[in-house]
């Protein structure tokens, strides 16, 4: 039978302040006496009122009813819909289902003292915004200093490296919107979104400050920021040489010109390169407007702004990669497995100033190898200089090797490796020194 949590405090006084206090006063250890480390995952129904015990020895005194019938608990007037925290309960390993219960409860209690109950009280308040893909794997929720899982913002990813989240611009706070909370007030992303837009575009009549001719950057210094490439009108407002092209280096600023101006295209990314030097990047990859919607793009190598683009393309992979390689190893170390999630690097080549991003591939070594230009292959065994074989550019190692490299579902792309290539295949690679 499952247990609640033990909590070191009790109160008696029910506000949701201190509800909070007592959930951030969970020991883990507290926890792990009382849960068997070979507990078998819960029925919905178990879970359901381990969630309202843990909050009743915290002090709660709302009335807190549990629904089977739609698997939800409602505490005072709110309800909370509890699948995405069974989910996450059930596929954690006992030790950390702890993590999980008094992270979900946090985040309940969180929506009660923070937000409207309603919609209809809420929706003046939303508007959309636009983050790195990155932000979705990669934020950790942070509750009195301790990093739990990622928080499940509700959001859209669009251009493969961009993500579209709610955010709630309240007096006391500035939240991206959880899909639980669009649950209880009965709504879904594609209609929020609709609204927080028509928002958004109330605050948006600035015009646009001309770096120079055909080559804009955004005025606003706001929230929303950058969110306004999702308003077609803003941005088919501006004169530019064929499709608009933008490049959102932070979340202050918004560059566009067109994808036919050579002299804007090369403003823009210098442009960029000097506003991530003051504040953290979004995203390095610019996109194009094209059949009512934005792709990535990319200028012809031919062009003289090919090497800024793709530097910040690098600059910018560098940093989620090494975020991602560090969660990684902390997850392996845990699991007690011996893959090594490889390094991204980047270099410039001397002749051609250009970026180029490269990774390892080690023999005798089980790697999750990120995306990069080339790949360089190592013999360890072989003594000196003489253990780098040489490298080749991404396609041709994928030609060569095929289904040796098998993808993982993650955000940047990585990809498992555990054999190295043969001496055949080695030569079929036709490796550079």
């Amino acid at each position: 039978m499952l247990k609640a949590i033990c909590l070191s405090n009790a109160f008696s006084r029910c506000a949701h302040t201190v509800l909070l206090a007592a959930l951030l006063s969970f020991s883990h250890a507290a926890y792990a006496e009382q849960a068997p480390q070979k507990e078998e995952p819960p029925s919905k129904e178990a879970f359901a009122a381990l969630l309202k015990e843990t909050l009743l020895k915290s002090g709660a005194k709302d009335e807190i009813q549990l629904n089977a019938a739609d698997f939800s608990m409602k505490l005072g007037e709110r309800q909370f819909f509890l699948q995405n925290a069974f989910d996450e309960f059930v596929a954690s390993a006992p030790a950390q289902r702890g993590d999980v219960v008094i992270r979900y409860l946090h985040s309940y209690l969180k929506m009660a003292q923070d937000y409207p109950k309603t919609f209809e009280e809420a929706k003046a308040h939303i508007f959309p915004a636009v983050r790195s893909r990155a932000f979705i794997s990669q934020s950790l929720a942070l509750i009195d200093g301790k990093a739990f899982a990622p928080v499940k913002f509700a959001h859209q990813v669009f251009a493969e490296h961009f993500a579209i989240f709610l955010e709630y611009d309240g007096k006391s706070n500035n939240e991206f919107l959880a899909d639980d909370l669009l649950k209880s007030w009965k709504v879904d992303f594609d209609s929020t979104l609709k609204i927080a837009l028509e928002n958004l575009k109330a605050k948006s009549t600035e015009e646009f400050k001309k770096l120079s001719e055909g080559a804009y950057q955004s005025p606003w210094a706001d929230k929303p920021g950058i969110a306004r490439l999702l308003l077609d009108s803003v941005i088919s407002a501006q004169k530019v040489k064929g499709a608009p092209v933008i490049l959102v280096p932070n979340k202050d600023v918004l560059l566009l010109t067109g994808a036919d101006d050579e002299q804007g295209l090369a403003e823009i990314a210098k442009a960029a390169l000097i506003a991530i030097e003051k504040s953290r990047q979004v995203c390095g990859f610019a996109l194009k407007w094209s059949n009512g919607k934005w792709d990535l793009f990319m200028p012809p190598q031919t062009s003289a702004a090919y090497n800024d683009f793709h530097h910040l393309q690098q600059l910018y992979l560098s940093q989620i990669y090494e975020k991602q390689r560090d969660q990684l190893q902390t997850a392996y170390k845990k699991a007690g497995r011996d893959a090594v999630a490889a390094s991204f690097e980047a270099e410039q080549n001397e002749k051609t100033k250009a970026f180029d991003s490269l990774c390892y591939w080690v023999k005798n070594a089980e790697l999750d190898l990120p995306q990069t230009d080339r790949i360089v292959f190592e013999d360890a065994a072989i003594p000196g200089e003489g253990k780098t074989l040489g490298s080749a550019p991404w396609s041709k190692v994928v030609e060569v090797m095929g289904e040796a490299l098998a993808p993982i579902d993650t955000y940047p792309k990585r990809f498992h490796v555990k054999t190295f290539p043969t001496a055949e295949q080695l030569k079929k690679l036709t490796l550079e020194k």
